[in-house]
Protein backbone atom coordinates (compact mmCIF):
# COMPACT_ATOMS: atom_id res chain seq x y z
CA UNK A 1 0.00 0.00 0.00
CA UNK A 2 2.89 2.75 0.75
CA UNK A 3 4.05 1.78 -2.71
CA UNK A 4 0.83 2.44 -4.15
CA UNK A 5 1.09 5.55 -2.69
CA UNK A 6 4.63 6.45 -3.53
CA UNK A 7 3.58 5.69 -7.21
CA UNK A 8 0.91 8.03 -6.85
CA UNK A 9 2.76 10.53 -5.40
CA UNK A 10 5.67 10.16 -8.24
CA UNK A 11 3.17 10.31 -11.03
CA UNK A 12 0.89 13.30 -9.39
CA UNK A 13 4.36 15.67 -9.48
CA UNK A 14 5.08 14.49 -12.67
CA UNK A 15 1.91 15.81 -14.36
CA UNK A 16 2.28 18.51 -12.23
CA UNK A 17 5.93 19.38 -13.26
CA UNK A 18 4.65 19.09 -17.13
CA UNK A 19 1.80 21.51 -16.46
CA UNK A 20 4.63 24.02 -14.89
CA UNK A 21 6.22 23.77 -17.84
CA UNK A 22 3.38 24.07 -20.07
CA UNK A 23 2.18 27.18 -18.40
CA UNK A 24 6.05 28.69 -18.43
CA UNK A 25 6.38 28.04 -21.87
CA UNK A 26 3.36 29.79 -22.93
CA UNK A 27 4.34 32.97 -21.41
CA UNK A 28 7.19 33.29 -23.23
CA UNK A 29 7.85 33.74 -26.87
CA UNK A 30 8.97 30.44 -27.88
CA UNK A 31 9.45 30.08 -31.58
CA UNK A 32 6.45 31.39 -33.74
CA UNK A 33 5.63 35.10 -34.67
CA UNK A 34 7.42 37.55 -32.74
CA UNK A 35 5.27 39.65 -30.46
CA UNK A 36 4.91 43.30 -31.15
CA UNK A 37 3.84 46.14 -29.48
CA UNK A 38 2.97 49.26 -30.49
CA UNK A 39 5.17 51.57 -30.91
CA UNK A 40 5.66 54.39 -28.73
CA UNK A 41 3.64 57.81 -29.96
CA UNK A 42 4.69 61.07 -29.54
CA UNK A 43 1.36 63.31 -28.67
CA UNK A 44 0.01 66.33 -26.92
CA UNK A 45 -1.07 65.21 -23.61
CA UNK A 46 -2.74 69.10 -22.33
CA UNK A 47 -4.51 70.25 -22.44
CA UNK A 48 -7.35 67.42 -23.39
CA UNK A 49 -9.06 66.74 -26.28
CA UNK A 50 -12.75 68.90 -26.08
CA UNK A 51 -11.13 71.26 -23.36
CA UNK A 52 -11.77 74.46 -23.43
CA UNK A 53 -9.76 77.49 -22.87
CA UNK A 54 -10.17 80.64 -21.02
CA UNK A 55 -9.24 83.90 -22.72
CA UNK A 56 -6.82 85.72 -21.08
CA UNK A 57 -5.61 83.04 -19.03
CA UNK A 58 -1.93 81.02 -19.28
CA UNK A 59 -2.15 77.45 -20.24
CA UNK A 60 0.65 74.69 -20.68
CA UNK A 61 0.69 72.93 -23.52
CA UNK A 62 2.23 69.50 -22.77
CA UNK A 63 3.86 67.40 -24.86
CA UNK A 64 5.34 63.61 -24.89
CA UNK A 65 7.93 62.77 -26.98
CA UNK A 66 8.77 59.33 -28.57
CA UNK A 67 12.73 59.11 -28.21
CA UNK A 68 13.14 62.36 -26.62
CA UNK A 69 17.08 62.20 -26.53
CA UNK A 70 17.23 62.40 -30.13
CA UNK A 71 14.40 65.93 -29.94
CA UNK A 72 16.76 69.10 -29.44
CA UNK A 73 14.05 71.53 -29.78
CA UNK A 74 9.96 71.85 -29.90
CA UNK A 75 8.08 74.57 -31.33
CA UNK A 76 4.75 75.77 -30.42
CA UNK A 77 2.88 77.37 -32.97
CA UNK A 78 -0.88 78.64 -32.88
CA UNK A 79 -2.96 79.75 -35.39
CA UNK A 80 -6.72 80.97 -35.10
CA UNK A 81 -9.24 78.85 -37.70
CA UNK A 82 -11.20 81.97 -37.72
CA UNK A 83 -10.27 84.26 -40.31
CA UNK A 84 -7.81 82.49 -41.69
CA UNK A 85 -4.58 84.23 -39.58
CA UNK A 86 -0.84 82.89 -40.40
CA UNK A 87 0.26 80.58 -37.49
CA UNK A 88 2.32 82.15 -35.08
CA UNK A 89 5.56 80.73 -33.17
CA UNK A 90 5.29 81.32 -29.62
CA UNK A 91 8.21 79.89 -28.26
CA UNK A 92 10.55 77.03 -28.90
CA UNK A 93 12.00 74.83 -25.82
CA UNK A 94 14.35 71.67 -24.82
CA UNK A 95 12.46 68.38 -23.85
CA UNK A 96 13.26 67.03 -20.30
CA UNK A 97 12.37 64.10 -19.38
CA UNK A 98 10.99 63.07 -22.11
CA UNK A 99 8.34 65.90 -22.11
CA UNK A 100 8.27 69.40 -22.39
CA UNK A 101 5.35 72.05 -21.61
CA UNK A 102 4.91 75.30 -22.89
CA UNK A 103 3.11 78.31 -21.80
CA UNK A 104 0.67 79.82 -24.14
CA UNK A 105 -2.10 83.14 -23.24
CA UNK A 106 -4.51 83.11 -25.91
CA UNK A 107 -5.95 86.81 -25.99
CA UNK A 108 -9.29 86.05 -27.50
CA UNK A 109 -11.98 84.17 -27.77
CA UNK A 110 -12.35 81.47 -30.55
CA UNK A 111 -11.14 78.03 -32.37
CA UNK A 112 -7.21 77.51 -32.60
CA UNK A 113 -5.01 74.86 -33.37
CA UNK A 114 -2.27 74.25 -31.56
CA UNK A 115 0.70 72.64 -33.59
CA UNK A 116 4.05 70.97 -31.48
CA UNK A 117 6.78 70.75 -34.23
CA UNK A 118 9.35 69.14 -32.81
CA UNK A 119 13.37 68.86 -34.52
CA UNK A 120 15.99 66.29 -34.04
CA UNK A 121 19.32 66.89 -33.04
CA UNK A 122 19.98 67.46 -36.97
CA UNK A 123 17.87 70.25 -37.07
CA UNK A 124 15.38 68.05 -38.96
CA UNK A 125 11.64 68.81 -38.63
CA UNK A 126 10.01 65.46 -36.76
CA UNK A 127 6.23 64.74 -37.44
CA UNK A 128 4.35 67.58 -36.28
CA UNK A 129 1.12 67.63 -33.81
CA UNK A 130 -1.80 69.39 -33.78
CA UNK A 131 -4.72 70.18 -31.59
CA UNK A 132 -7.56 72.02 -31.78
CA UNK A 133 -8.97 74.06 -28.92
CA UNK A 134 -12.02 76.31 -28.31
CA UNK A 135 -10.91 79.64 -26.22
CA UNK A 136 -13.84 81.24 -24.34
CA UNK A 137 -14.39 84.60 -22.58
CA UNK A 138 -16.91 83.39 -20.42
CA UNK A 139 -15.34 81.80 -17.05
CA UNK A 140 -18.63 79.69 -16.34
CA UNK A 141 -17.81 77.30 -19.09
CA UNK A 142 -15.95 74.10 -17.60
CA UNK A 143 -12.54 74.04 -17.77
CA UNK A 144 -11.93 70.53 -17.47
CA UNK A 145 -9.14 68.90 -18.86
CA UNK A 146 -7.06 71.76 -18.63
CA UNK A 147 -3.31 71.95 -16.74
CA UNK A 148 -2.50 75.17 -15.01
Amino acid sequence: MTRHLSKLRLFGALVLLILLILFLSSACDVGGAPVRQKPAQSSITAPSPGAKILANSPVQIQTTLKDAEKVSRVELWVSRQEGGEPAIMVRADSPENGMVRQQWTPSQAGTYVVTVKPYDTDNKALPALTRTVQVVSDPSFSLAGVSQ
